[in-house]
C-alpha cells in the first residue's frame, strides 16, 4: 500500500496495520510469512479506491514498475479502472467514475 500513500501504524513479525490517508480508516493484515496460527494470503479480498485522475495514477504506478493484473479500461457501469495486487495477493482495484453505457443507465 506504499504506493498509495498508507501510514504504517504498527509492524510486528506477523501482522501491519495501515491507516487510509485523510480518512479514519485502516486495513490490517497478517503478514504470509508467519509461522503459526492464521494465515493471510490475500484471497478473495478486493481494496477499491477511487482517484481523481485514474490515468495518471496507471501511469504512475505502471512506470514504478508495479505489476499492472488488469490494464485500465473503461468498464459498462460507470469507472474507469486498472487492478495491481499488494504482495499478499489482495487485489486493489483502482478507478475514476465516468457515466456508465446506455444499458446501465438507470431508467426513470
Amino acid at each position: 500500500m506504499r504506493y498509495f500513500n498508507f501510514t504504517l501504524v504498527y509492524e510486528s513479525d506477523w501482522y501491519i496495520e495501515l491507516i487510509a490517508p485523510g480518512l479514519p480508516a485502516g486495513i490490517s493484515f497478517t503478514k504470509p510469512q508467519r509461522d503459526a496460527g492464521e494465515f493471510f494470503n490475500g484471497s478473495g479480498i478486493i481494496i477499491s479506491l477511487e482517484v481523481d485522475d485514474v490515468d495518471a495514477e496507471y501511469s504512475r504506478l505502471k512506470e514504478a514498475e508495479v505489476e499492472i493484473c488488469q490494464e485500465i479500461m473503461d468498464k459498462p457501469w460507470g469507472e474507469r479502472s486498472f487492478v495491481v495486487n499488494d504482495p499478499s495477493g489482495v487485489h486493489v482495484y483502482i478507478y475514476k467514475s465516468i457515466p456508465p453505457t446506455p444499458e446501465y443507465q438507470v431508467k426513470s
